[in-house]
């Protein structure tokens, strides 16, 4: 649901028409706000189409999503190049977090480098460095036996400690998130029967 008004949208609308300098920050809170919906759009792109002709879809996507990342790392819109952003497109937001502070650790900076210093294929370096880097753990709990085992008991720690785990390895996440629908699936199937 947007949290705009109609005046509102159509003054970001203008913005984008006239001017560049707020161009990024303006397609964006449109964007996250799906503000093609409240003055009767059925998608961002039919609205980028026929409100911005001028203007092709592609370059005003890039810059939502690429604004849309910005924001998910508490950085600036419009600071940082599109193709260095969306390179973490793919991510989840705590691993965009976690890759963000390496590219600052190997820019040597606490969180906001130079826009210049941050490219696509420092980015992505740093996206291998972090999310396809070897991890010296104990085999992976795939099944859930512990989780399920601490949820059973009420263990609060050991189910704190578990997902504190899980957050760090996106496979294990998405294991997780394949395992959570299966037992629903399955308790679906159940309450069918009865």
């Amino acid at each position: 649901m947007s949290l705009l008004n109609e005046d509102k949208i159509y003054d970001l609308i203008d913005l984008i028409n006239d001017s560049h300098c707020d161009f990024a920050e303006s397609v964006t809170t449109l964007y996250i706000n799906q503000a093609y919906n409240v003055i009767g759009f059925p998608n961002f792109k039919s609205f980028c189409t026929e409100t911005f002709p001028r203007i092709s879809y592609s370059m005003l996507f890039e810059h939502a999503k690429a604004g849309e990342i910005a924001l998910s790392l508490s950085l600036p819109v419009g600071k940082y190049s599109n193709s260095s952003l969306l390179a973490m497109r793919k991510l989840h937001v705590d691993v965009r977090y976690r890759v963000w502070r390496k590219v600052c650790e190997n820019l040597k900076v606490k969180f906001k480098p130079s826009p210049k210093s941050v490219t696509k294929k420092l980015v992505e370096q740093c996206i291998s460095e972090t999310v396809d880097a070897p991890k010296n753990e104990p085999a992976k709990d795939v099944d859930f036996s512990r989780l399920k085992e601490a949820l059973t008991v009420k263990d609060e720690k050991a189910i704190a400690k578990i997902i504190f785990t899980l957050i760090d390895d996106e496979e294990l996440v998405q294991a997780l998130i394949k395992d959570l629908e299966n037992c629903l699936i399955d308790l679906e199937e159940s309450e069918e029967e009865l």
